[in-house]
C-alpha cells in the first residue's frame, strides 16, 4: 500500500513548516510507517480538491484520504493496531485530545504572532501575496511586521502559560511518561516553525520556550525525533520528486 502525505512548504520544498504537518510526520515515524511526502503550497488548492480538502496535512493511504493531524493520528492508531501505540490506551487518547487543543490554543497560537513575519519571508510569488493578505486580515489589517514587532517582550508571558507543562516534566521525562507518545508530538510539532528563523530569537528558542526548566529528556529527544521524521532522514519518509 502506497501512502502519500501532502505537507505545507515555502520556497524550499524540502522544509515543511506547518506544526500540524510535523505532528503527522512524528505520528507516522512513531508507528514506523512509510509515506511519500508531497510538497504543497497555499495557492495549490487544486492539488488537494479531489480529496475534498482545502488544507494539509492530507494523508492518502491507499484509497483512503484523511485530513487534520489529530484525525490522522486516530486513523493510524485504529488502522494499524499492531504498530506501537500513539496513545497507550483509551485514557491516553482522551488525554491527547486535551493536549491537542492545548497545543493549538496555547502553544501554536502563542508562537504564531511572533513568527508570522518570518514565515512570509519564506514564501514567494502568489503564496507570499496570499499569506500576507489572509494573515494581515486575521490580525485586523495590521502589517505582519507590526504583529511581530514586540515579540521579544512577549516571550516571557508566553513561557508562563507553559508552566503546567514544566511542572509535569519535572516529575517525568515526557508528557507520555517514560517515553514520548502523541501528547508529546502535539507540542513538539511547534518545532516545525524552527526553519522560519525567528530573526534574533533563533529557532532553538522556540523549543526552549516549550521545555524551560525540567523535561531534559524531552528536550534531548526533540532533535532525534525531528531527524527521524525528516524527509530522507531514515524515519520511513520517502522524498517526492519536486517539480
Amino acid at each position: 500500500m502506497t501512502r502519500k502525505l501532502f505537507e505545507l512548504v515555502g520556497t524550499d520544498p524540502a522544509r515543511p513548516f506547518s506544526p500540524y504537518c510535523w505532528r503527522t510526520r512524528l505520528a507516522l515515524a512513531h508507528k514506523g510507517l512509510e509515506a511519500e511526502t508531497i510538497p504543497w503550497r497555499f495557492t495549490q488548492k487544486g492539488a488537494i480538491a479531489p480529496y475534498n480538502s482545502e488544507k494539509v496535512p492530507l494523508l492518502l493511504d491507499g484509497d483512503k484520504a484523511v485530513v487534520d493531524s489529530f484525525i490522522i493520528a486516530n486513523y493510524l492508531e485504529d488502522t494499524y493496531p499492531d504498530r506501537p501505540s500513539l496513545f497507550g490506551g483509551e485514557g491516553g487518547r482522551a488525554a491527547a485530545r486535551f493536549l491537542n487543543s492545548f497545543g493549538d490554543m496555547i502553544v501554536i497560537a502563542g508562537i504564531f504572532p511572533m513568527v508570522v513575519a518570518d514565515i512570509s519571508q519564506r514564501l514567494d510569488g502568489d503564496d507570499y501575496a496570499y499569506f500576507r493578505k489572509s494573515r494581515e486580515a486575521r490580525f485586523g489589517g495590521k502589517p505582519l511586521e507590526d504583529v511581530a514587532a514586540d515579540r521579544v517582550s512577549r516571550v516571557e508571558g508566553f513561557r508562563k502559560t507553559l508552566e503546567p507543562l514544566r511542572l509535569m516534566l519535572r516529575a517525568q521525562s515526557f508528557v507520555g511518561g517514560s517515553a514520548p507518545n502523541y501528547g508529546d508530538y502535539t507540542l513538539m510539532g511547534a518545532g516545525g516553525y524552527m526553519p522560519t528563523g525567528m530573526g534574533g530569537m533563533g529557532g532553538g528558542d522556540i523549543m526552549g520556550m516549550l521545555g524551560g526548566s525540567g523535561g531534559g529528556d524531552m528536550m534531548a529527544m526533540i532533535p532525534q525525533l525531528m531527524r527521524l521524521a525528516n524527509v530522507g532522514g531514515g524515519g520511513g519518509h520517502r522524498r517526492h520528486r519536486h517539480r
